[in-house]
């Protein structure tokens, strides 16, 4: 015998041995089903779909289990059936004829997580969409989102799903049809022409989930922002900011939204914008910056937020002071600071603030301070210094950068005019930053903004 063919005869007696190994502990799992304790039953489940097909000899025992009394043995059995694969359509298809609910949603729900392997079952998992239970109609829409389709096959009747009386059995018929891709389109374009609004709000949602086919999506999105309910043009700045880059040519549209009335249609445009280029782009980040230089891309001034006269803000925002969200305690500092003398009953919680845990909101407290009451002094160039040593620390961090940090940099810069002149470096490291990071890594920043928005504090 050769050297090289000993070697062979060595791996497959090697694997032989490993899988007449897993052989016998399948065996043994499989007697552990009939154990009196349900902790040893479930952890038994468990290991046998870890197996997968290899596990198949379980199938028998493990569909039993589907009728168990206790739910939690019953969904774990589906689970494992799931795990095994094609080989349990068999049992599964026969639980899903079962004369008790509980079976056959459970069985549903399995031949949803085996995915499109499962697609034998369409015809059958189609029928209970019709289901008088709201829950198996649930989960047929989720089963046949995750199944996907066959020359669109299903498609119409999860269309057919999104006008059904149960507001779950449409977000998850919406949520299906945004995994079918483009044989989806024509029954989503549709569902926003009903005059249902949580029907036309779910058809936006899916639209946004249909990102292999954004050429076909952008425009309808796009047209949706110039829709008369803000819902819907929020819901679809919402779905192009999901899309994300191959939604760009929605950009103008977007920037005409940051300007709409209604300041949730304004927060929604803005990260989308945000999402799709605004930090590397410089085009739309000066057309963003001539809006806010306009007057606040947020639209309405404090006193129109709080009622009539600027005084009435003072109150909510000192309410705001004790927040625990940082982004908010500084936006509240700032606020007050535009009001300037007459926020003197916010004195004596803005100097508590002076030991705020936050470096942040301790230096913009400082620069408020003065403003409020002039007889308390802050030295402009020790508080620009203080900037430029803070922005440093962020660059000094490089992978590990505190994005909260950031935030309430970002806006202490671009709210104070005293700080212009740091603006040019924080919006260079800005830049710098969105061409090393996806900007879904770092949502404190649209948080941020977010608090911007609300308290009119600007952004460029």
């Amino acid at each position: 015998m050769s050297r090289g063919s000993g070697w062979l005869l060595v791996m497959v007696l090697g694997l032989n041995a490993a899988s007449l190994r897993a052989d016998e502990r399948i065996e043994k799992l499989i007697a552990a089903l009939n154990d009196p304790e349900t902790p040893v039953v479930m952890s038994a489940m468990r290991r046998l779909g870890n197996y997968g097909t290899a596990a198949k000899k379980a199938l028998p025992a493990l569909s039993a289990f589907l009728r168990n009394g206790n739910p939690e043995v019953a969904n774990q059995a589906a689970r494992s059936l799931a795990q095994i694969g094609v080989a349990s359509m068999p049992e599964l298809l026969k639980g899903l004829k079962d004369p008790v609910r509980p079976v056959r949603e459970r069985s549903l729900a399995a031949l949803g997580l085996i995915g499109p392997e499962a697609r034998i079952a369409l015809p059958l998992v189609l029928s209970n969409l019709r289901s008088p239970a709201p829950e198996m109609r649930v989960l047929a829409a989720y089963a046949l989102g995750e199944m996907g389709v066959e020359a669109g096959f299903g498609v119409k009747e999860l269309g057919a799903a999104l006008r059904d009386k149960n507001a779950r059995v449409r977000a998850q018929a919406s949520e299906a049809l945004g995994l079918l891709g483009s044989a989806a389109l024509p029954e989503l374009t549709l569902a926003l022409t009903n005059p249902d609004l949580d029907v036309r709000l779910d058809a936006l949602r899916a639209l946004g989930l249909l990102l292999a086919d954004s050429r076909q999506t952008v425009p309808v999105l796009v047209n949706a922002l110039k829709d008369d309910n803000e819902k819907i043009r929020a819901a679809a700045a919402q779905s192009l900011g999901r899309i994300g880059q191959q939604a760009k040519d929605a950009l103008p549209g977007l920037v005409n939204a940051v300007m709409d009335q209604k300041r949730a249609v304004q927060i929604e445009a803005f990260n989308a914008v945000l999402r799709i280029s605004a930090l590397n782009n410089s085009s739309v980040l000066k057309e963003l910056t001539q809006i806010n230089d306009r007057g606040r891309w947020a639209g309405a001034h404090l006193q129109k937020q709080f009622g009539p006269k600027p005084q009435a803000a003072v109150k909510p925002l000192t309410q705001m002071l004790g927040s625990p969200n940082s982004a908010l305690r500084l936006g509240a500092v700032l606020s007050l600071r535009e009001l300037g003398p007459l926020a003197k009953e916010a004195l004596p919680p803005l100097r508590r603030l002076l030991k705020d845990p936050d470096k942040v909101v301790r230096l913009g407290v400082a620069m408020t301070l003065p403003q409020i009451n002039p007889k308390e002094k802050m030295d402009i160039n020790k508080a620009k210094d203080r900037v430029d040593d803070l922005l440093q620390e962020l660059k000094d961090q490089a992978e590990k950068i505190d994005t909260m940090e950031l935030v309430q940099l970002h806006m202490l810069v671009t709210t104070l005019s005293e700080l212009r002149g740091q603006r040019s470096a924080l919006r260079e490291f800005l830049d710098n930053l969105a061409s090393t990071a996806d900007l879904a890594e770092i949502p404190a920043l649209v948080q941020g903004l977010n608090v911007s928005a609300q308290l009119e504090l600007g952004f460029c």
